[in-house]
């Protein structure tokens, strides 16, 4: 075996199995991911003109945003909201909703300031990640500095801005004493936090795991730099694949998931909507900024992915690109799914949503889990929101306007990150 030290053959029968019985979403599209992905698969968009922050002397003015943001149903105080960051308050909404659809029967802790915690388990833990230092507590205390008024400094600025803040909230709320891990690979975050969350379960280190990302894209400091490389889309239209694609929309959410060990789960008897069966995380080791043509990083990562779940590209019947509608990353992208995946007819089906969800950075990747899981489980592939008018040079079995019933038998996720950093996330729906 090209990847694996032992061989993917070589495994024990009784290994651990992987298997996901929760789900949390907080989108531009909505809080529930059956209605998410229904509306996805409607090719529905939420990107619209910026409301929420002032745009002016900005290139870029649209991106989905997040409208409806309500933490009631986290019973916090007022002093716990008002020490939470919208990133993190993303996270703590998207986990109780993956617990309690997951039925999981955990304590609910109070964020701070608490003098008797309820434990759950050590054999439950965390792995969610941001892709970056939440900027606001910064700035504030950075003006504050430049005012000379040190003392005016807020003691939680690196708590409210540490990328690994939410994993820590989750992991606090919930009294989770197992492994908390915050991986940060830029937008392929959401994936390495799955990723080392499948890995700890499989291995036997824990039963239970929490994990995903969550992100907010929707701010000056992003849109600015996004604008300013090149990468994001001025006409305020996210076209993946498209002739005319001129970059990619922000967006802002998060998107986690229960993910447990099979036994474990079906010992308490919880609904199970699918398997994770393995992945690929492979470097392009070749610039910060720009994916080679080549794409060696996501030729490696799908390969890798296919040798771990032990299947062939014929197996997979659906492909969740990563699709950021970028003129260079697109080529690429849909050359590596040439390589990989298409030997004879059209291939899988293709599609990318992050014209229908903006860009959720950190959270895209786990985004994109969740949906390429439910497409397995429902045999419903989504479309890629913007593509209108295929560019031969990311010619693929694209589906386009709204979404196609077919049978998706495994399901492939694709992250990339800048840097180099790829994933590739193999998913196996069980039916409803």
């Amino acid at each position: 075996m090209r990847f694996l030290a032992h061989g993917a053959g070589s495994r024990p029968g009784n290994e651990r199995r992987v298997v996901v019985t929760g789900l949390g979403v907080i989108t531009p599209l909505g809080t529930d991911a059956h209605n998410v992905f229904a509306r996805v698969y409607r090719g529905e968009s939420a990107v619209q003109p910026i409301r929420r922050i002032d745009v002016s002397g900005l290139a870029l003015r649209h991106a989905a945003e997040v409208s409806e943001l309500d933490p009631s149903p986290l019973g916090l105080s007022e002093r716990e909201r008002k020490g939470l960051e919208r990133v993190q308050l993303f996270a703590l909404l998207a986990a109780e909703q993956a617990v309690r659809d997951a039925g999981l029967a955990l304590p609910r802790n109070a964020l701070r300031g608490q003098s008797e915690a309820q434990p759950a388990s050590e054999r439950h833990g965390v792995a969610i990640g941001s892709s970056n230092s939440d900027s606001g507590p910064i700035s504030l205390a950075l003006a504050e500095l430049a005012a000379g008024r040190a003392r005016q400094v807020s003691p939680h600025t690196l708590n409210r801005s540490r990328p690994c803040s939410s994993a820590a909230l989750v992991s606090i709320r919930y009294g989770l004493r197992g492994p908390v891990f915050s991986q940060n690979g830029a937008s392929a975050t959401g994936a390495m936090n799955l990723i080392s969350a499948f890995d700890s379960i499989r291995s036997g280190r824990t039963d239970v795991m929490i994990a995903g990302g969550t992100d907010c894209g929707v701010t000056q400091l992003e849109l600015a730099t996004f604008g300013q490389n090149q990468t994001g889309s001025r006409s305020g239209c996210c076209r993946p694949f498209d002739r005319q694609r001129d970059g990619v929309v922000l967006g802002e959410g998060a998107a986690l998931v229960v993910l447990e060990e099979a036994h474990h789960a079906a010992a308490r008897g919880a609904r199970i909507y699918g398997e994770m069966l393995g992945y690929g995380l492979r470097s392009d080791a070749f610039d910060m900024a720009a994916i080679p043509a080549a794409a060696p990083g996501l030729i490696l990562s799908i390969e890798e992915a296919l040798e771990d779940a032990r299947l062939t590209a014929a197996d997979i019947g659906y492909v969740n690109a990563h699709a950021t509608a970028t003129r260079l990353n697109d080529v690429a992208e849909a050359a590596a799914i040439r390589a990989t995946l298409v030997r004879n007819g059209p291939g899988p089906a293709v599609s990318g949503t992050k014209g229908q969800l903006g860009h959720m950075l950190a959270a895209s990747g786990s985004m994109g889990f969740i949906l390429t899981l439910l497409a397995s489980r429902l045999n419903q592939v989504p479309p890629t929101g913007g593509l209108r008018d295929v560019d031969p040079a990311c010619e693929l079995n694209h589906v386009i306007g709204v979404g196609r019933e077919q049978a998706v038998p495994c399901g492939l996720t694709l992250s990339a990150g800048m840097g180099g950093l790829n994933s590739a996330i193999v998913v196996r729906g069980e039916p409803s």
